[in-house]
């Protein structure tokens, strides 16, 4: 995810209490896709100490709904020319990771790429929502910068604004590099849909979180991002076994919430720590979307699955990182 935030107390608890209270609202609300906002949030949420400007905020809104509304027409329009969406996708992604490369604080090639993820799994898993979708996720969208304003109007960061860093010079092979890595995030998609995988939109934002690190920055990482994917599944185990009991949903909001900010008391920390509060909150919110508001008696079964799901996707990431190093180096 975005930025390197500091780990002042006021950014911790905007990370840690803001995503799941939105989440536990939409769920309340009975939104079908509950998860879309609070997802949307967090890469919002890591841009930075201070409020970000409304322009971007804006920008982020007409982004989202322009490309959501593009790839619905797309999938529903052209669906006798399946391939030509796909490659049409192939090119957004290899454009979204080489502006990431170029400056990985930039949000909204990140918003591009979860937004064109979502949208992808959603019109196989869910086709009776696919003409809905454009709305949905530009109300997700406007829904995660309302509740980013008004967060950080509640919990301001006593912080100077600092500049935005300046663009990394290009490397060789990165061209290349972007475009395999928007390959193999176009593959998993494509498999999982092809497989009929409820796990698709878990599959696309978990490869996005691991391949989105240019290969030279991810060597030495695989297992601190595994470890932060699989430590964000863990800790939704103590809150959907007691969604499955049924107590009161205080009780699960609140332990929900605790997780949630031990999550985000690692904002600014090095090594694995840090890893685990930039990186796996947004999986956290995914999977407390998906399971909690249908919690049952095989809700822990269902996590079984989607635990196995997340480690497979990110050993594919890093074996794609993996092979990156090996085949492209510098002249």
């Amino acid at each position: 995810m975005p930025g390197d935030a500091p780990s002042d107390r006021a950014a911790i608890l905007r990370l840690g209490v803001a995503p799941v209270l939105l989440l536990a609202w939409r769920t309340w609300l009975g939104d079908p896709l509950p998860f879309l906002a609070p997802s949307l949030l967090v890469p919002i949420l890591l841009m930075g100490p201070t409020r970000p400007p409304l322009a971007v905020l804006g920008g982020l809104v007409v982004v989202v709904a322009a490309l959501s509304f593009a790839l619905v027409f797309a999938f529903v329009g052209l669906a006798n020319s399946p391939a030509s969406v796909w490659l049409g996708m192939l090119a957004l992604a290899t454009w979204c990771f080489a502006r990431l490369d170029a400056r990985p604080d930039a949000v909204l090639p990140l918003l591009a790429l979860m937004t064109a993820a979502i949208v992808t799994a959603l019109v196989r898993v869910s086709p009776t929502l696919a003409l809905d979708l454009p709305w949905l996720m530009t109300g997700a969208t406007l829904q995660a910068v309302v509740a980013a304003l008004i967060v950080h109007a509640l919990l301001p960061s006593r912080v100077a604004r600092v500049a935005p860093p300046t663009p990394r010079p290009r490397r060789p092979g990165e061209a290349l590099t972007a475009l395999v890595r928007a390959a193999a995030l176009v593959a998993a998609l494509g498999f999982a849909m092809a497989m009929e995988d409820t796990s698709a939109i878990l599959i696309g934002i978990t490869a996005i979180t691991v391949l989105r690190s240019p290969p030279s920055e991810a060597k030495g990482q695989g297992g601190a991002l595994l470890t932060a994917n699989l430590g964000a599944a863990a800790l939704v185990v103590p809150a959907l076994a007691l969604a499955a009991l049924r107590p009161e949903p205080a009780v699960i909001l609140a332990v929900t919430l605790a997780a949630s900010l031990w999550l985000a008391a690692g904002l600014g920390a090095p090594g694995r720590r840090g890893h685990l509060a930039r990186n796996a909150t947004s999986i956290f919110v995914v999977l407390a979307g998906l399971l909690l508001p249908n919690a049952g008696a095989g809700s822990l079964v269902m996590l079984g699955d989607r635990l196995l799901t997340l480690a497979l996707t990110v050993v594919f990431a890093l074996v794609v990182h993996a092979l990156l190093r090996r085949s492209v180096r510098p002249a």
